[in-house]
């Protein structure tokens, strides 16, 4: 009996411990899981940096000349539309000339149409992108704030643990103790 219960007892105390060990190889594993996770999402959000830059990089240069242009831009068209006004009221309609305002009035209309397809092609264009890579960037920062969470609540969990292998080790201890006693009782009837 006395062997048997030494045995017993080592065995239980052999099998704390290596319990114990592969607790924590899977808390070391759980904690380069996040740890891989983290950096996915840091490769990730690079990732969307650089399109961000790359998209911006083609349209920086444009965007440029554009501030250098859209002065003298404003100037001309200004200066366009002031002589036109000027020619439209001098315009003398002698020996019976006529003015088509119809086919003016169309042109205008379809020179209209153009500038706001150009602007509505402007405005839709980018701040979708911007707003669809600053979305799932918001996305990604609550993802990690939650798993931070949920990290640390594991943490504050993990001091009881070592508590409940131990009172799990004398409840089985215990159990095979009563097992034990109820199969010699069976046997001595």
């Amino acid at each position: 009996r006395f062997i048997n219960a030494r045995t017993e007892a080592t065995m239980a105390n052999l099998k704390i411990n290596v319990e114990d060990q592969l607790f924590w190889v899977w808390l070391r594993i759980y904690k380069m899981r996040n740890y891989v996770v983290e950096n996915l999402i840091e490769v990730q959000r690079l990732r969307q940096e650089i399109k961000l830059r790359q998209i911006l990089s083609l349209q920086m240069p444009l965007l440029n000349e554009w501030s250098k242009l859209d002065p003298k831009n404003y100037d001309a068209l200004s200066k366009l539309t002031r002589k036109l006004h000027a020619l439209s009221v001098r315009l003398p309609l002698l020996h019976g000339a006529t003015i088509d305002v119809v086919s003016i009035h169309e042109e205008m209309v379809t020179a209209i149409e153009v500038m706001d397809e150009i602007e509505d092609i402007v405005i839709k264009f980018f701040p979708r992108q911007v707003e669809i890579i600053l979305y799932e960037l918001t996305e990604l920062l609550s993802m990690f704030k939650q798993e931070s969470l949920y990290f640390e609540e594991l943490e504050k969990s993990l001091v009881f643990m070592p508590l409940i292998a131990a009172k799990e080790s004398s409840l089985k201890v215990h159990l095979l103790q009563k097992t034990e006693e109820h199969k010699k009782a069976l046997q001595n009837l």
